[in-house]
């Protein structure tokens, strides 16, 4: 969520909003950026798992 948080695309999406937007495709660009950058699968579908367990925990939606 850390590195999630820090994306750019995200940090200009902010609102000062308490929490962090999760939108489709912010967390689409910031995955694909993941990709981009060789990370290893298991990691990207962790920081995809990361972001869900986010959005149904803490944003409850």
């Amino acid at each position: 969520m850390k590195a999630f948080a820090a994306f750019p695309s995200v940090v200009a999406d902010q609102s000062a909003a308490p929490n962090y937007t999760v939108k489709r495709e912010l967390v689409i660009e910031f995955l694909q950026s993941l990709r981009d950058r060789k990370m290893e699968a298991w990691r990207r579908l962790q920081a995809a798992r990361a972001i869900e367990t986010y959005q149904g925990s803490v944003l409850r939606a």
